[in-house]
């Protein structure tokens, strides 16, 4: 399901980076077919005490809502096409970690924050390069998904994109068992850029909550966009076809 635009006018800057990293992304919503996937590209900011991570795509789409808007435009196009809603911040709190989530639609912009977590890494023998990089094997099971990571200790930094950190060096790929998330590294810049985090009305919530919350809106769209207050409907549907629609949903968590 698509999500709207923000206006990014209004934010805190909670570091600067000493790396801007990217990603392309390629994820598949419905498990049931796991070769139609969807993509995008994955910015890693990293700064002394913070790193960020977050959908360039859905960035840029911000970007042009809030310069219409600044030049009196109100409406903007739809995003079409699938894009992960979320922003993580590591150690925002000091030692936790901050997660932005944009449920679909016109729905509440939810954050929470967890603990920082030790994803139990085994390191392996096997190397390859990866960008002129030599890097190392890296395997864990993490919320219900077995990840494969390589890593380079020639980029001292112990980051990743999305949620993923703790190992000795930059995590440059990392993948699921079913191929249904695969992260691989495509630029390393040291890039000097203000980490900023967008003053939105943020709705507190917890990660168990959340994703609940929105196994249910994917579930039943209908009922979830009549309790947001959203007047889309389904063309050429009836109400009760409306009712029967729902999207697959595949959550890069399962657990």
């Amino acid at each position: 399901m698509v999500v709207f635009p923000q206006s990014i006018i209004d934010y805190k800057v909670v570091d600067s980076s000493k790396y801007v990293i990217k990603y392309s992304l390629d994820f598949t919503n419905n498990p049931d077919k796991p070769e139609k996937k969807d993509s995008d590209i994955i910015v890693l900011e990293i700064g002394k005490n913070v790193s960020k991570s977050y959908s360039y795509n859905l960035f840029k789409f911000d970007s042009i809502y809030t310069n219409g808007k600044n030049k009196g435009i109100e409406s903007v196009p739809l995003l079409q096409k699938s894009v992960p809603p979320v922003e993580v911040f590591k150690n925002y709190p000091k030692g936790k970690m901050s997660v932005v989530y944009r449920s679909p639609f016109q729905g509440p912009v939810f954050k929470y924050v967890e603990d920082e977590f030790d994803f139990n890494w085994s390191i392996h023998l096997e190397k390859k390069n990866i960008l002129g990089y030599s890097c190392q094997k890296a395997t864990t099971i993490f919320r219900g998904r077995k990840w494969t990571a390589w890593f380079s200790i020639e980029i001292p930094v112990s980051d990743g994109p999305w949620k993923f950190c703790g190992l000795p060096g930059l995590i440059l790929s990392v993948s699921d068992d079913k191929g249904h998330y695969l992260y691989n590294c495509v630029s390393v810049n040291n890039k000097k850029s203000l980490i900023k985090i967008w003053e939105w009305d943020y709705e507190n919530i917890t990660r168990e909550k959340l994703s609940a919350f929105l196994k249910k809106a994917y579930e039943n769209p209908m009922d979830y966009m009549k309790t947001i207050g959203s007047g889309i409907v389904f063309v050429g549907q009836s109400e009760e076809e409306s009712k029967k629609i729902s999207y697959p949903f595949n959550p890069i968590e399962l657990e």
